[in-house]
């Protein structure tokens, strides 16, 4: 009995929190017929789009889908605004880890000894994506597929739009068909690998 369940030692490393706040960027390159940018500051890189719908994330289908890309757009966006989808506004992937690890220990002589470990790292299996490894650019080409409307268009994109708002045409087969996004925007591209397990003998002297 007493080599059987004597001996023994357990331990666990518990790691959970809710993911970063996120920042979701609209447009990255300069627009057609706007040579000051989106907002008019000169500045072409990371500038905000618009927000649809309050809640970022996507419900439903690819599990590394994690922001809905119907949540956000640049289409009729006004020239010389900022876009209402604020810095921070949105939450990445959190920590939901077990680590957990058994030890039995055997007195084989009276100064030497030998323990048996095994460990467990993410004990569950739980898919843990990492939140650095997410794409939050929503477009990378406005000059080649939207153009700037001037008020008096009656066909085409422009057609109805008040002046100096922003029109996609679309045509870019790297992005979702019929929208603005990226194809892959939103998408989690690493995460912190599957269970592991491992063995050891230790001894001591």
């Amino acid at each position: 009995m007493r080599t059987a369940f004597g001996g023994w030692e357990a331990g666990g490393i518990l790691q959970y929190g809710s993911g970063p706040s996120q920042t979701i960027y609209g447009l990255n390159g300069g627009a057609g017929g706007a040579p000051g940018g989106l907002q008019g500051t000169g500045y072409n890189v990371n500038q905000k789009p618009n927000r649809l719908l309050r809640d970022c994330r996507n419900h439903g289908g690819l599990k590394y889908q994690w922001y809905n890309p119907a949540a956000f757009t640049l289409d009729n966006y006004a020239l010389g605004s900022f876009g209402n989808s604020s810095v921070g506004s949105c939450t990445g992937p959190g920590l939901a880890n077990t680590d957990f690890s058994a030890f039995k220990n055997f007195k084989l002589t009276e100064r030497i000894g030998m323990q048996f470990r095994m460990e467990f790292f993410n004990l569950f299996n739980k898919t843990q994506f990492r939140a650095d490894q997410n794409n939050f650019q929503l477009s990378n080409a406005g000059g080649s597929v939207g153009q700037v409307c001037d008020g008096t268009a009656t066909t085409g994109p422009c057609a109805g739009r008040a002046a100096n708002t922003f029109a996609w045409t679309g045509g870019d087969p790297s992005k979702v068909p019929g929208s603005q996004v990226q194809g892959n925007f939103g998408q989690i591209t690493k995460d912190r690998g599957p269970r592991e397990i491992q063995y050891a003998l230790k001894f001591t002297f």
